[in-house]
């Protein structure tokens, strides 16, 4: 893709609000998420344009998988739960094919003990995977997948083969928090939970050393 486009279309090559960045590390950054659904909800994305996280190559897994310990770590240490989830490629984060982000690695990591995984089964059939690697095994066999961890560490992974409404993780756990108007983060941007979530995990981020 032209580095120009990228560079005025994609907020994760070109995060246009570094005040939500939490910490840099060499292949990715962990950034506070606009639209939170909660205090803390943030994002691993990696610095490369990489499509989607089980898509990542052998020797940023190991990388990635330490940056995503350290994240539940914190937010559970923080908050009392975490849990993950990305919307990969497929209808629920695309809108118009020529939007970059969508197509831009970027984890959700949402502290909350809360599970959604009964309200994604009433669409989606959910395919249970035991490591990152299977994971990865399993995406590449779709088109179009979401991917879902919950707080106790069980990973899932669905074939999207309907239409979604954007969004479509966003919007099961804002709902099944009771706060359903924090769904769109084009909407709902949450700045007041976002500089609340960056004075108090900042300290905590610094401490950990991550390649």
């Amino acid at each position: 893709m032209d580095p120009l486009k990228l560079r005025e279309k994609c907020r994760f090559c070109f995060p246009p609000d570094k005040e939500r960045i939490l910490k840099k590390i060499k292949k990715f950054y962990i950034m506070l998420s606009l639209g939170p659904i909660v205090e803390g909800h943030m994002l691993i994305i990696t610095k490369k344009h990489i499509p989607l996280f089980q898509s990542l190559s052998g020797d940023l897994v190991a990388d990635f998988l330490a940056i995503k310990r350290v994240v539940r770590k914190i937010l559970n240490e923080e908050y009392g739960g975490c849990i993950f989830f990305e919307h990969n490629l497929s209808s629920t984060s695309i809108t118009k094919r020529d939007t970059p982000h969508d197509y831009h690695a970027h984890l959700h990591c949402v502290p909350t003990d809360a599970d959604i995984l009964e309200d994604i089964q009433e669409v989606l059939t959910p395919i249970h995977v035991d490591n990152w690697n299977s994971l990865g095994d399993s995406a590449r066999q779709f088109n179009e997948s979401l991917y879902y961890e919950n707080n106790s560490g069980d990973m899932y992974i669905f074939s999207v083969d309907k239409h979604l409404r954007k969004q479509f993780l966003r919007h099961l756990l804002a709902k099944k928090l009771g706060v359903p108007e924090k769904a769109d983060w084009t909407v709902y941007l949450g700045w007041e939970d976002i500089f609340t979530a960056k004075k108090k995990l900042t300290p905590l981020f610094e401490k950990e050393e991550l390649k």
